[in-house]
């Protein structure tokens, strides 16, 4: 594991002071537009809204990953769940469609009923507190920007790990398409893709976006009794358009409609073979190599969603920005889970859920360029959550657990940030936002019989502080920056007492350097930090009776580096590479932690309480790395690209216990595309997963077996492009 660190660095480090004195022989104009897709194709200092302004990222004291849509097309980024390979210190989790990440260490592994996930996820600049809303595929995608570190001023509650915004592109005047299509015969894979733009009047513009995806699964049921084929099948489809009116220069509102239907089998691969699973010795059913599973069916997760947005922005001063975002969105999901987790047909979970959430945020924003700015706003958040007849049945009629369990959360906060800036090189930030909050939790039990009422309410305040130092003309600058966020308190499943954990919150240090390199065509970032996370929200399951347990660990830190470098290399070459160093992810205090471990005759598991106090975070690989290159060139009088993309994570702990874990892993993906001269059309091959290595996405446990939700093997496909 220190040879792959040592190699990283090294060549991360060393592409930064290549590409400096590659490039000092030529002369390249600075790029005069502001906007982030004319300056992501000239060179790595893309523009961004992290601080709710558009800046330069070198110019913005915040560790930042800004990815956009050509990258992720070259990285081989087609959905959230991937983002992992060009985001140093990001791990992406996925169990059915319920999507978690981790930043740095700091995430969620909550399931219950209104549980949200500590790293903040914006589309558009709506809010997603739902996990089972948070993987679906990046289509017609401008730019992702990935914010490390408590982000709690701006963008306020449940951003203790960082957030992640996706901002989609906006309808244009000018009439475009762009379609495609990819196939795979490795699982039979289809996907197909289409954008469309263009006005409608003079003030009037629209587009849409379709996406489709199905497969035929890649998992191989074991059962010999099984007669359905693969598992681990999945099928998507999602729709968006927008609709802006711009009546004039200083106004512009924006309505966007979205939809999207996903169903997938919601599988899990056995990973022991002395517990329960050999009840009967029928060793032919067994599960044991990777990419197996035993089921007597098929679990499936199945989730519809569908949402709207206005967004209203107005100059209202040259130099001040008044915007408004209103949303509404509707998440219903349907469960039926093989909760054994074993060939036996013992026990079946089904869990339907629905979120609906309304949220309002006004902000003000100056841009006066002199010695102050500020940003500021107000946001309202009204969200319930239903767990509509949970039930939990040991077959074949034997209910265990059957309940409706409610949340509501209504959720108001103020926030502001003023910038100084005292002298030409030197910009201060301070900021904060205050959050009051107030949460029901409210159920009937039928199995067993009880109800449950109570309320709850959290308030808290949340801070940055940072400095940024220009160093020389070329925008070289280090900064320093002391900021703090929290998770409100949250409820486990249903119980005659359904305690609410306090809320979590995180005290964090970063130091940093971002330097433009190649009279800035490439991006060189350093950055060092230090968190001190207390009260952290940590979930374990009752394997008797499918609830959640959910408890506050006392204390964890966390120390690490970080080291990345972007942009063009000349004309042709393109990187993007980056590693994360974390020596320090561990609790430094978390007495009597709810876990699942095998019982003392080794038959089956059990839930017990141990000492968990010095063991590793969950989530948080010592060391992950991402090289990526695309080279472009011409050829048989047209244009070639060749693309790499490669990413290694040392050991992952998945549950508390440390007995469900990752080993370290690496991976490689490659693509090929040829578009003829003069020619709309591009042509491409690609191939993920080359060295067809084995490795969890997440893993759970029941009371016969500990399962990993496996990630997809080698895929060879390819595809299409049309560009009008």
């Amino acid at each position: 594991m220190r040879a792959i660190l040592g190699a990283g660095l090294l060549c991360t480090g060393l592409t930064g002071l290549w590409v400096e004195s590659a490039m000092a022989q030529e002369t390249v104009a600075q790029p005069g537009s502001d906007t982030a897709t004319a300056n992501s194709d000239q060179n790595g200092d893309i523009v961004v809204t992290a601080q709710r302004r558009s800046e330069r990222l070198s110019q913005v004291p915040i560790s930042i990953s800004a990815i956009d849509a050509p990258a992720l097309t070259t990285a081989g980024v087609s959905s959230t769940i991937s983002l992992a390979k060009v985001t140093p210190g990001l791990v992406a989790v996925s169990q059915g469609f319920n999507f978690s990440v981790a930043i740095r260490g700091i995430s969620s592994t909550g399931n219950a009923v209104g549980d949200e996930t500590n790293v903040a996820l914006y589309v558009d600049g709506v809010y997603v507190s739902t996990p089972t809303a948070g993987l679906f595929s990046l289509n017609n995608i401008e730019r992702i920007e990935v914010l490390k570190g408590p982000q709690g001023t701006l963008f306020g509650r449940n951003a203790t790990g960082g957030a992640i915004r996706v901002i989609t592109k906006a309808p244009s005047q000018t009439a475009s398409l762009d379609a495609s299509v990819d196939y795979s015969p490795s699982f039979q894979a289809r996907r197909g893709q289409l954008y469309v733009t263009g006005g409608l009047t003079s003030t009037i513009s629209a587009d849409a976006a379709i996406y489709y995806f199905q497969d035929d699964g890649y998992i191989t049921n074991k059962n010999p009794l099984w007669m359905g084929g693969k598992i681990g099948r999945s099928r998507s489809f999602s729709a968006r358009s927008k609709i802006a009116w711009q009546p004039s220069t200083d106004f512009t509102a924006t309505l966007a409609l979205d939809h999207s239907d996903s169903k997938a089998s919601y599988f899990l691969s056995p990973r022991n073979t002395n517990l329960s699973a050999t009840i009967g010795n029928l060793t032919g059913f067994r599960s044991t190599g990777p990419w197996e599973s035993s089921r007597t069916f098929e679990p499936t997760n199945h989730v519809k969603s569908d949402g709207v947005s206005l967004t209203a922005k107005w100059q209202a001063t040259p130099h001040l920005l008044v915007s408004s975002i209103t949303a509404y969105n509707d998440i219903k999901s349907g469960n039926v889970l093989d909760f054994d987790n074993t060939y036996l047909n013992q026990a079946v979970l089904e869990a339907p859920y629905r979120t609906k959430a309304f949220s309002q945020e006004v902000t003000l924003t100056t841009d006066f360029g002199g010695i102050a700015d500020f940003a500021g706003g107000v946001f309202y958040y009204d969200v319930t959550n239903c767990a509509c007849n949970l039930k939990l049945t040991f077959q074949p009629s034997t209910i265990v657990t059957s309940y409706d369990q409610h949340t509501a959360v209504h959720s108001l906060a103020g926030f502001g940030e003023l910038t100084l800036r005292p002298t030409p090189r030197l910009q201060l930030i301070g900021g904060l936002r205050y959050t009051d909050e107030r949460k029901h939790n409210y159920g009937v039990s039928r199995v067993p019989a009880f109800t449950n009422d109570r309320r709850d309410r959290f308030s808290n305040v949340s801070a940055r502080v940072s400095a940024r130092y220009t160093l020389n003309d070329d925008d070289a600058n280090v900064y320093v920056t002391y900021s703090t966020g929290f998770k409100s308190g949250a409820y486990p499943s249903l119980s005659p007492t359904t305690p609410v954990t306090r809320p979590e919150k995180i005290r964090a240090l970063e130091g940093g350097l971002k330097m433009p390199l190649a009279q800035g065509r490439i991006l060189l970032t350093a950055a060092a930090f230090h968190y001190n996370y207390t009260d952290i929200q940590l979930s374990s399951l009752d394997i008797n009776t499918a609830t959640s347990s959910l408890q506050n660990a006392g204390k964890a830190k966390v120390s690490g580096a970080e080291l990345s470098v972007s942009g063009k290399i000349g004309s042709r070459l393109t990187l993007n590479s980056g590693i994360s160093w974390m020596p320090e992810a561990k609790y430094t205090e978390y007495l009597n932690a709810a876990i699942v471990r095998p019982n003392a005759a080794g038959t089956s598991l059990e839930n017990a309480f141990v000492n968990l106090s010095g063991t590793r975070l969950v989530r948080a690989p010592e060391v992950t790395v991402n090289l990526g290159a695309n080279y472009t060139t011409p050829l048989l009088g047209g244009e070639a690209s060749f693309s790499a993309n490669y990413y290694y994570s040392s050991r992952v702990v998945l549950a508390a216990s440390g007995r469900l874990a990752q080993k370290p892993y690496h991976t490689l993906d490659l693509r090929v595309a040829f578009t003829p001269e003069r020619s709309p059309v591009e042509l491409s091959v690609y191939a993920t997963n080359v060295t067809n290595t084995y490795y969890a996405n997440g893993g759970q446990s029941s009371s016969a077996a500990d399962s990993f939700y496996s990630a997809r093997p080698r895929e060879i496909g390819f595809g299409a492009r049309v560009r009008l």
